[in-house]
């Protein structure tokens, strides 16, 4: 993979726009029941790859569970182009009951069928397709792996979101996209909204 270490700067502030579309702002504070604040920011080209590592092995981020992860797709993601593949909600808490969680990262495997049929559980992972412009909204405790493209490249920018007293917006007036797009995984002790 390859990023961008200021995305804003280097592609604009349109990249911010998805959050006025009202479906994708009313999912995501519909979920925290508060307004909600973009945490940080990231953008990366997938490219072809015969070795995997990393993001792409199965495995949950270790966030607190009031986090949520916004993937704006660039370019098209389906089966052979980088879709990033999940296990539902039911199938991750029983792996985990199992001892498989995917964190930290040596513990990560590319394949989870043998981890599975060792465990006596289901293993069917989905994924979405989608095309340049769609968002994607996940719990990134979830068990997910990137996949590499198998030709060509995919694009998307990943957002961080979480509760927040004040709207979005007016978080990033006050605070400037500077740390917006410094801040590379660090959160508050609470990321509850405070009143």
């Amino acid at each position: 993979m390859t990023g961008l270490a200021q995305p804003v700067d280097d592609l604009g502030t349109e990249l911010l726009d998805i959050f006025d579309n009202p479906a994708l702002d009313q999912a995501i504070t519909g979920y925290f029941g508060s307004y909600y604040r973009l945490e940080w920011i990231d953008c990366y080209r997938s490219h072809p790859a015969s070795q995997v590592g990393g993001s792409w092995m199965w495995h949950t981020d270790d966030v607190p569970p009031q986090i949520l992860k916004v993937m704006l797709h660039l370019t098209d993601a389906g089966a052979d182009q980088g879709a990033t593949r999940f296990l539902s909600a039911s199938h991750t808490r029983e792996f985990g009951n199992k001892g498989y969680r995917g964190y930290p990262t040596n513990e990560r495997t590319d394949n989870l069928v043998p981890f599975a049929e060792k465990n006596g559980l289901s293993c069917e992972p989905f994924l979405h397709d989608a095309k340049a412009g769609d968002a994607l909204i996940f719990n990134t405790n979830l068990l997910h792996k990137a996949i590499p493209p198998s030709a060509g490249y995919r694009d998307v920018s990943t957002i961080f979101v979480m509760p927040n007293p004040i709207p979005w917006r007016k978080q990033l007036e006050r605070e400037g996209l500077g740390k917006f797009q410094t801040n590379k995984r660090t959160w508050p002790s609470n990321p509850e909204p405070s009143n």
